[in-house]
């Protein structure tokens, strides 16, 4: 009898996690919704190792330029204009590709090195396949090897996430 008490003392709690990240998984299949927000990805990150002097470097104002890949294959975008807020850690944008118009907004951490943006497609402009006036959620981290962003974006009314890197273009 003990036992039982015991078990079911323990066993509730560990059957209510299990419950909650079975949930939190099919929420992604089904949806295809990203299981972190933008704040959660930039913010509540594990600390690296980062060479404090390369912050100020890589989150610059200027013309970036991105590649992403999809349908199998990767495609260059155009010029996008960033502009990154140090005091509220914020990073704004517009910018052009074979999509359409668009513009960026998100928040920025120096600490982590990530960046979390929301690129909002302006409808009746571009591809009018592709161009559905859609926001697609986009999530990188500094890869210091290489000196450029990587992550992921994805679209979830289309389930799609695929890889994206996005690098500060030379001539700024």
């Amino acid at each position: 009898m003990i036992g039982s008490v015991v078990g079911s003392i323990f066993g509730l709690p560990i059957l209510c996690c299990c419950c909650f990240f079975f949930v939190k998984h099919l929420k992604y299949i089904f949806t295809g919704k990203n299981i972190r927000t933008n704040w959660i990805f930039v913010n509540v990150a594990p600390r690296r190792n980062i060479d404090k002097t390369e912050n100020a470097y890589i989150f610059q104002l200027g013309t970036w330029v991105s590649r992403y890949h999809q349908y199998h294959e990767w495609h260059k975008q155009d010029y996008l204009l960033l502009s990154f807020d140090s005091l509220k850690l914020k990073v704004e944008g517009k910018g052009h590709d074979n999509v359409g118009t668009y513009t960026v907004s998100g928040i920025y951490s120096t600490e982590t090195q990530r960046i979390g943006l929301i690129k909002t497609y302006q409808q009746g402009t571009g591809n009018p396949l592709e161009n559905l006036g859609h926001s697609v959620v986009i999530q990188l981290l500094w890869n210091s090897k290489e000196s450029q962003f990587e992550g992921i974006w994805s679209f979830k009314h289309r389930n799609i996430m695929e890889r994206i890197i996005l690098n500060l273009d030379a001539k700024d």
